[in-house]
């Protein structure tokens, strides 16, 4: 009786160790993947909607992932559920996919007042301090050209 004991609990105790690393390859293997995965709170823990298993691709991006072991990996990647694939076919309208175009024709080159507030925000100062910098910046950089300057005449 002992011994059927000792064999029950060393059973359980295996399947216990080898069913938590089982439940977690629902998950993403790469984390790079898995911040594109949506992940839902369930009374069970996190769980990835399943939906279908897999979408389908359409044959010109099917035939450019090839058969081979990377074309496979890429194919889970773009069409599984668990790995963040869209289920659904999204739609635009016809005025949103003509104004992404034009926005990838032509970029905006021109340097905005916006661009040099976001820097200023990005460093973490003040508008007033920032040209303070620069005006400190311009000084430094006069005086050392005037030092070499004089430095040459000599």
């Amino acid at each position: 009786m002992a011994k059927a004991i000792v064999i029950a609990s060393a059973v359980v105790s295996a399947l216990l160790v080898v069913a938590p690393p089982a439940a977690a390859d629902k998950q993403p293997p790469n984390p790079a993947i898995s911040q594109y995965v949506e992940v839902v709170p369930t009374s069970g823990g996190a769980a990835v909607p399943s939906g279908h298993e897999r979408a389908p691709l359409s044959k010109r991006i099917a035939d450019r992932l090839g058969n081979g072991a990377e074309g496979r990996a890429l194919r889970d990647v773009a069409s599984s559920a668990a790995y963040g694939a869209p289920q659904t076919k999204l739609h635009s309208s016809a005025r949103a996919a003509a104004e992404a175009r034009s926005a990838v024709a032509k970029p905006d080159t021109v340097l905005s007042s916006a661009a040099f507030g976001a820097a200023a925000d990005a460093v973490g100062a003040k508008r007033s301090v920032l040209l303070w910098l620069v005006l400190a910046l311009l000084a430094i950089a006069g005086l050392g050209v005037g030092a070499a300057v004089a430095r040459v005449r000599r």
